[in-house]
């Protein structure tokens, strides 16, 4: 604030105190004046009778200065109070006149009214001095056509007293007006600090609210849609619109909006600007970011906008890094008015969040392409591979099982190596084609009525038949009246193999027992080994895709670390949970519960919440 501005502002604020002043002001001159005749007329009742007239017009001058300064004359306060203490100060010096007033208790009088008006009237120095030499004037004025006595020690009396009244007066007033401008200054600071924080409170809240809704949308369409909304509604404009630049037809078209009619989006939509037609706007944006324009109906690039009456645009730049990608406008429409400074301010930042909420979903996009490219090939190469190897394996169960003559025991031993190294492969290939599936969310659910106590013996029988352990004891149990579940076979088979193959790689004595049994209105099935174990610390990971407890340790074992990943994605898309109690050395448990009925919906199995808790054994 310059200083004129600031110096107005104080008279503006001196002024109302003075408005606000004048009602105290002049019941306390009406009071004293009433108490103090009051007690002359006590005293010398015989002197009051014959001064009622200036006694009557003493009381009237603040009654008259009240009813002026609250009704016709309110918006000039100086003027009143000036005018008053005119009348106020004839009225006494007028009863010079009279016989039985006393000169010295006059000119005493006159210097106390001025002392007092210049510490209670708050109108400055300068009408204080001509309060003052008003008052002076009359008084010596009075004093001479009087023939007072001003001989000896009434001259200090009469004359040196409201003479020295007078200056402190003009003084007083001075330093209460540089205490008022004082305390004025402050509050203004204050005021300004406090409109300032405001303002950064506003801008804060506005741009909090853009980048939390933009940063959780996934895609660019949605983005730009909430975009062009959250421009609108932040900016208190009319509409707001998406431009974004085609690099290879060097012209730029709208993405998005909001504010428009049906019809005028689909105008826009259809419009394209290409670069002549916009002269140096792009350079323009590019180097100043933001910019305000106020439409001509002459320019070619404006005629649409003015048939939507647009009058005034804010542009800012959308980037992508130091590059131009675009430009988000904000209008006015129906109203030519300025976008204010706090409007460009928060345009600018939206632009910011706008350009990396942008920048995010378009590498967010390119990693899901990416990531969809690569789910496409494994799954290629995975069904390729699996075609020859069922061929592989095939064979080798015609040769073990005779099909083409006896086999020596050095070529069955060779043969039986080699079968379950396909074995392992062919494994590894389901698995990656099953966590392709996963991914791509493409495994829904096939529900059907499942009888436990067949599918445990179904998958105990499958592992009893397979190669012989003779240090392991396989064994399976289901409880008796289990509950039917209305599940998806195919996956809690898959389950409950993963599960126990997973057991029997990593025990190598001891025993591997399945469970079924009911709880909670569903079925429990219990996977126990007497295995190597799992560390707590490894807890947090064993059900991520491709990580096993120890590499190194368990490559001999083979596999690729899917099996776990893949039966907690399963067991989620089923409706359960599963759980993990584990002691190194002393074996591992695993827990699955399903519930009598999974999801009914058919959907990605992936998509499903899940729910695993991990423990360490005890004992």
């Amino acid at each position: 604030m310059n200083e004129a501005n600031s110096a107005e502002s104080y008279v503006s604020y001196r002024n109302r105190l003075l408005a606000e002043s004048i009602p105290s002001t002049a019941l306390s001159v009406f009071v004293a004046t009433l108490v103090f005749e009051a007690l002359r007329a006590l005293t010398a009742p015989e002197r009051v009778r014959g001064e009622w007239l200036p006694n009557l017009i003493q009381l009237l001058v603040p009654v008259a200065a009240w009813w002026l300064g609250s009704g016709p004359l309110r918006e000039r306060p100086a003027a009143v109070m000036l005018a008053a203490d005119f009348a106020y100060t004839a009225t006494l010096i007028a009863r010079l006149a009279l016989p039985s007033t006393s000169v010295s208790g006059t000119a005493l009088f006159i210097a106390v009214k001025m002392l007092v008006t210049a510490l209670l009237v708050p109108w400055g120095q300068r009408r204080q001095i001509v309060s003052v030499a008003f008052t002076l004037v009359l008084l010596f004025l009075g004093l001479y056509l009087t023939a007072a006595e001003l001989s000896g020690g009434q001259w200090s009396h009469r004359w040196l007293g409201p003479l020295v009244a007078g200056f402190l007066s003009i003084t007083g007033a001075a330093a209460a007006d540089r205490v008022r401008r004082s305390v004025f200054d402050h509050e203004r600071e204050l005021e300004t600090s406090a409109e300032h924080l405001r303002r950064e409170v506003e801008v804060d809240e506005a741009l909090a609210r853009v980048g939390q809704e933009l940063i959780a949308l996934p895609d660019t369409r949605r983005i730009l849609e909430a975009l062009c909304r959250l421009t609108t509604e932040v900016l208190a404009c009319d509409a707001s619109h998406t431009y974004l630049w085609d690099a290879e037809r060097q012209e730029y078209a709208a993405a998005a909006g909001y504010g428009d009619t049906p019809e005028q989006w689909e105008a826009l939509r259809l419009v394209r600007y290409p670069l002549a037609l916009l002269g140096g706007f792009q350079e323009h944006i590019d180097a100043v970011n933001v910019e305000q324009f106020f439409l001509e109906s002459g320019h070619p690039a404006a005629a649409l906008l003015r048939q939507f009456h647009t009058e005034v645009l804010l542009c800012v730049a959308l980037r992508r890094g130091d590059k131009l990608i675009g430009v988000q406008n904000a209008e006015y429409r129906g109203r030519r008015q300025s976008f204010s400074p706090q409007q460009v301010r928060i345009a600018r930042g939206i632009a910011h969040l706008a350009s990396l909420a942008l920048e995010t979903a378009r590498l967010v996009e390119e990693l899901e392409a990416a990531n969809r490219l690569k789910s496409e090939f494994v799954a290629t190469m995975s069904h390729e591979l699996r075609s020859p190897l069922n061929i592989i394996i095939g064979y080798h169960d015609l040769l073990l099982d005779g099909g083409f003559g006896p086999l020596s025991d050095a070529q069955r031993d060779t043969l039986r190596r080699a079968d379950r190294s396909a074995r392992e492969l062919l494994e590894l290939i389901n698995a990656t084609l099953d966590l392709g599936r996963l991914q791509a969310k493409r495994m829904s659910l096939d529900l059907q009525e499942v009888r436990v106590d067949e599918l445990v013996d179904e998958v105990g029988r499958t592992f009893a038949e397979g190669p012989e352990r003779p240090s392991l004891d396989l064994r399976w149990n289901a409880a008796e009246q289990l509950p039917v579940l209305q599940t998806d076979r195919v996956k809690l088979k898959m389950v409950l193999k993963n599960l126990v193959g997973n057991a029997l790689k990593f025990t190598d004595q001891g025993g591997v027992v399945l469970d079924a049994f009911a709880r909670d209105d569903g079925v429990e099935f219990c996977v126990r080994d007497t295995g190597v174990g799992i560390p707590p610390e490894a807890y947090a990971t064993i059900f991520e895709p491709f990580v096993q407890v120890d590499a190194a340790r368990d490559r001999v074992r083979g596999g690729a670390g899917l099996g776990l990943y893949i039966v907690k994605q399963l067991v989620a898309g089923l409706g359960g949970t599963i759980a993990v109690e584990s002691q190194v050395g002393r074996g591992s448990t695993f827990r699955v519960w399903l519930p009598r009925a999974a999801p009914t919906a058919a959907r990605a199995v992936a998509t499903a919440p899940s729910e695993v808790n991990l423990r360490a054994a005890t004992g």
